[in-house]
């Protein structure tokens, strides 16, 4: 996924609003609950969460062909790839996963 959309800790989905210019934050239910302008650019693309906390919100502005980061107030969550029913993937080849309560990496 490319990510016009990202997850944040509270189950909200941060939306990259093209024309304008915003991050639109979205609950479950659909509900606006805010919208974070960026002025600099109306054609905000994508955002990701990042940084050792996931508090940082990258976003690519693609009129000026930039990108911003900004601190966020909640954590993005970890993304996970899903399958048509909304299982995880696990994309660890199973030469390298870990056996079954093991803690060390088998060669």
């Amino acid at each position: 996924m490319g990510r016009a959309s990202e997850g944040n800790a509270g189950c909200n989905i941060c939306v990259a609003t093209l024309i304008t210019g915003c991050i639109t934050v979205i609950a479950p239910d659909g509900t606006v609950l805010n919208q974070v302008m960026l002025p600099e650019d109306p054609i905000v693309t994508n955002i990701c969460f990042g940084g050792p906390d996931r508090r940082t919100a990258y976003i690519t502005l693609s009129g000026a062909g930039q990108l911003v980061a900004m601190d966020w107030p909640e954590p993005g969550c970890r993304w996970r790839p899903l399958d048509r029913k909304g299982r995880a993937i696990n994309r660890t080849p199973p030469s390298r996963r870990l056996p079954a309560g093991s803690t060390a990496r088998t060669p």
